[in-house]
C-alpha cells in the first residue's frame, strides 16, 4: 500500500458505520476517551510496512506453541504481573539514590514536567565546553534556559521500556549524572490500576464478541493484500487482548498511571516529545482531565504523509476537548518552521492558534560545533584521518526491506571504494535492531575501504559538523545537514516517492539508480554551489532561525502557558 491509500483506508475503517450502528472509533470509547487514537499511528505503520504480507502464515511446532491459547494466556499473565516488579524496581532505584524524598516533596514549588526518553540520553558537546556532557540531548537547551530563570523545578519522566535492562541502566545513569529529577512512570502503578485494566479488558472483550460477526466490519477487513486475515487478527487483539502488546486495556492503565503521577507531581506545565506515542498520548489525556497545559515540541520531520500529525478537519476539537470522538493533542505544538505550521493547520486539522513557530532548541548548539577544540576532539574520538574527506551515512535499515538494504550497502560501498581520499562514517539509527549491525559488518568485509561504524547513540550533530557530505534516505538529519551548510544526497533505491522535500527544495541531490551515486558524491565534494544557493531560504521556511535562541522562545512559551493554563493567547509566530 502507498501512504495515501493506507491513510485513506485507516480513516474509512474507523469512521464507517458498522451494521451495529456505530463506528469503530465510537466502539473504542472508554470513560469518554476514544482509545482508537492510541493505535491510529501504530496501525497505519503496521499496514504501510506490510507486516501481514509475505509468503503466507508461519507453520511448525514453535509457531503452533506460540499461537496456542495456553501459551498466550501464560505470556499475558507474565506481562500483567510485570507491572508490579517494575514499580518496585523504580522505587528501589530512587530510594538507592535518595530521590524518594524529593518525589514526595513535589508540588510545593512550580514544576515543569518533561518526557525524558531513554533514546535521548547520551553524550554530546554543548555550549563553550571543551568536554562532552551526558544529558538529555532533546531537552538540554530548554533545561539550561529554565535553570537560568530559577523559577521552576524540572522533573523528567518516562516508562521503563522493554528490553528492561538497558532502560533500567539509563534510569540509574540519570540518577547518578543528571541534575534533573527523573521519575519512571512505573513508580505510579497501583493495584487499583491493575484492576482497572482488568475491567477494561473485560469491557473490550464484550465489545469484540458483539462486533466480531458484524457484516460491515467483515467487508472493511476483506482486502486482497491480506488473504490470511492478519489485519482482522490485529484489530481483534486491540479489543480481545489475546497476546501482549499495546491494546485498549493497556491504554486505560497508562492513562490511570499518568493521572496518579500528575496528582503527585502537580506540574504547572508538561512539555512533551513524540506526542502521538502511547505514553505521551496518555499523558495528554491525563493532563486534559487535570486542566494542566501541555506543550508538544516537534521532534522529527513532518511531511504530507505523517500520520502522527495529519488529521481530518473535524477530528481535533477547537476548544481542546480530549473527549470522544476528538483526538487528544497538546494545547500548544511548537514547530521548527513556517512550513510545518502551514502543513499542520492547512492539511493536518490543527487550529491556527495552537501551532507556534519557535525553531528547534536542540539546534541551538550548532553554532558551537565548528570550534577547533571540539573538532579536534571529535576527530580523535572517532579515529578519523583529518587529511581525507568525510562522507557520513545515516542509515534507517529498520524502515526498509532487506533487499533494499542490501542494494544500499553494495551501492554505497562500491562507490566509496572507487573514490580516492574519502572515509565513510556509518551512523545507524538508534532504533535499528542488532541484526542490522551484523548485516552491515558482513557486507563491509567484502570491501577495502576506510569505514567507521560509530555507536548508535553517537552525537549526530557532532558527526555532521565534521562531515564534508551527508548521505541519507529521509530523516531529521537532513535538516541538520542543511543547517550546517553540508551537501546532502538522498539515496532512495526502493522505488518509493521521497519522504521529505530535500530534493524538491533544491538542498539535496536525489540518487535513484545505483550507478549515479559515485558521480554525485564526486561532484558535490568538488562543488556544491547548486545546493548552497537554496539553503538560506530553506532554513527560513523549515527551521525558522539558527540563532541559538530557540530554547529561549520555547521557555517563553512555557511561561506563557503556565500563566494562562495553556489554552489562552499563544503567539501566532515564534517569540522574537
Amino acid at each position: 500500500m502507498q501512504p495515501e491509500s493506507v491513510m485513506a483506508y485507516v480513516n474509512r475503517l474507523k469512521n464507517t458505520n458498522l451494521a451495529c450502528g456505530k463506528t469503530l472509533l465510537e466502539l473504542t470509547t472508554y470513560r469518554e476517551v476514544a482509545l482508537w487514537w492510541f493505535v491510529d499511528v501504530m496501525f497505519y505503520y503496521y499496514l504501510f510496512n506490510r507486516e501481514y504480507a509475505g509468503s503466507g502464515r508461519k507453520t511448525g511446532l514453535i509457531h503452533k506453541i506460540q499461537t496456542s491459547r495456553l501459551f498466550r494466556a501464560l505470556v499475558r499473565k507474565v506481562y500483567y504481573i510485570g507491572d508490579y516488579p517494575l514499580a518496585l524496581i523504580a522505587y528501589l532505584i530512587l530510594l538507592r539514590f535518595n530521590r524518594i524524598k524529593q518525589v514526595t516533596s513535589l508540588g510545593q514549588e512550580k514544576t515543569i514536567l518533561i518526557t525524558g526518553e531513554d533514546i535521548e540520553w547520551r553524550t554530546f558537546y554543548a555550549g563553550d565546553q571543551s568536554e562532552p556532557i551526558l544529558s538529555d540531548q532533546f531537552f538540554h537547551a530548554i533545561i539550561q534556559e529554565l535553570n537560568e530563570k530559577g523559577a521552576y523545578r524540572i522533573v523528567s519522566t518516562f516508562p521503563l521500556k522493554c528490553p528492561y535492562i538497558p532502560s533500567i541502566r539509563t534510569v540509574i545513569s540519570k540518577c547518578k549524572h543528571w541534575g534533573v529529577l527523573h521519575v519512571p512512570l512505573n513508580l505510579f502503578f497501583r493495584c487499583r490500576i491493575g484492576r482497572e485494566r482488568s475491567e477494561a479488558k473485560l469491557h473490550f472483550r464484550k465489545i469484540w464478541d458483539m462486533m466480531k460477526d458484524d457484516r460491515g466490519l467483515a467487508e472493511l477487513l476483506e482486502l486482497p493484500e491480506d488473504p490470511d486475515g492478519e489485519i482482522r487478527r490485529k484489530i481483534k487483539n486491540y479489543f480481545a487482548y489475546d497476546r501482549p502488546e499495546y491494546v485498549f486495556a493497556e491504554f486505560v492503565k497508562f492513562i490511570s498511571m499518568a493521572e496518579t503521577m500528575l496528582d503527585s507531581i502537580k506540574p504547572a506545565v508538561i512539555v512533551i516529545e513524540d506526542e502521538y506515542s502511547v505514553f505521551e498520548r496518555a499523558l495528554i489525556v491525563a493532563a486534559g482531565k487535570k486542566n494542566i497545559p501541555c506543550i508538544a515540541i516537534q521532534h522529527g520531520v513532518i511531511d504530507e504523509s505523517h500520520k502522527g500529525y495529519l488529521y481530518q478537519a473535524d477530528e481535533i476539537s477547537l476548544d481542546h476537548s480530549i473527549k470522544s470522538p476528538f483526538v487528544p493533542i497538546a494545547d500548544v505544538t511548537a514547530v521548527y518552521g513556517q512550513y510545518h505550521k502551514d502543513l499542520l493547520t492547512r492539511a493536518g486539522g490543527y487550529p491556527e492558534n495552537v501551532v507556534v513557530v519557535t525553531g528547534q532548541p536542540r539546534y541551538d548548539r550548532l553554532t558551537d560545533l565548528d570550534r577547533q577544540p571540539v573538532r579536534s576532539r571529535l576527530i580523535e574520538e572517532w579515529h578519523l584521518d583529518p587529511t581525507k574527506k568525510i562522507v557520513l551515512w545515516t542509515t534507517q535499515c529498520h524502515g526498509i526491506s532487506d533487499a533494499e538494504n542490501e542494494l544500499n550497502f553494495h551501492t554505497v560501498f562500491d562507490s566509496i571504494s572507487s573514490i580516492k581520499d574519502v572515509q565513510l562514517i556509518i551512523k545507524q539509527h538508534p532504533g535499528e535492531p542488532g541484526r542490522y549491525d551484523t548485516m552491515i559488518q558482513e557486507h563491509l568485509r567484502g570491501y577495502s575501504i576506510d569505514a567507521h561504524i560509530v555507536a548508535k547513540d553517537a552525537d549526530t550533530l557532532g558527526l555532521l559538523a565534521l562531515s564534508d557530505l551527508v548521505l541519507l534516505l529521509n530523516s531529521t538529519t537532513g535538516l541538520e545537514a542543511v543547517a550546517l551548510q553540508k551537501p546532502l544526497i538522498v539515496l532512495n533505491l526502493g522505488g518509493q516517492p521521497d519522504i521529505g522535500n530535500y530534493v524538491l527544495e533544491g538542498v539535496a541531490c536525489g540518487v535513484y539508480r545505483p550507478g549515479d551515486l559515485k558521480t554525485t558524491i564526486e561532484r558535490l565534494l568538488h562543488d556544491d554551489a547548486c545546493l548552497a544557493q537554496n539553503r538560506e531560504g530553506f532554513i527560513r521556511r523549515y527551521l525558522y532561525r539558527i540563532d541559538g535562541k530557540a530554547a529561549e522562545r520555547v521557555v517563553a512559551l512555557i511561561e506563557e502557558c503556565a500563566e494562562t493554563r495553556g489554552v489562552g493567547a499563544v503567539r501566532q509566530e515564534g517569540t522574537k
